[in-house]
């Protein structure tokens, strides 16, 4: 799947910046008890949950590729469906190539897989 960061949405939205929901992680709806979110600041600091940890980092998108960079969590324990998508969640965020939003979906993508999220 290719995607281009500056695809408009049918709203015309274009801008990565913003907190945005996490809908999808590797092909599975999330599955913890808080909500899964990437934050992106104008900045260039990341933030966010897992569903489980906060996650803290910085973020360079040029065009259509995204590189997010030192992803780190706070370390607490959760159940294990929720310390699963932590992992797949991590990997995907370490590995992140490309973003871009599609009718107002935000698809970020890498060889570890895809997480879709809205605002």
């Amino acid at each position: 799947m290719a995607l281009a960061g500056c695809a408009a949405t049918s709203e015309g939205e274009t801008s990565l910046v913003g907190l945005w929901t996490v809908t999808e992680i590797g092909g599975a709806a999330p599955a913890g008890e808080e909500p899964a979110e990437l934050g992106f600041a104008e900045d260039g600091a990341l933030s966010g949950s897992t569903g489980c940890n906060r996650v803290l980092g910085t973020w360079v998108a040029e065009g259509g590729t995204l590189n997010i960079e030192q992803p780190g969590t706070t370390m607490r324990l959760c159940a294990p469906a929720a310390m699963e998508q932590e992992r797949r969640f991590l990997d995907i965020v370490a590995t992140v190539e490309t973003w871009g939003v599609e009718d107002g979906v935000l698809v970020i993508a890498g060889p570890e897989g895809t997480i879709r999220a809205v605002r």
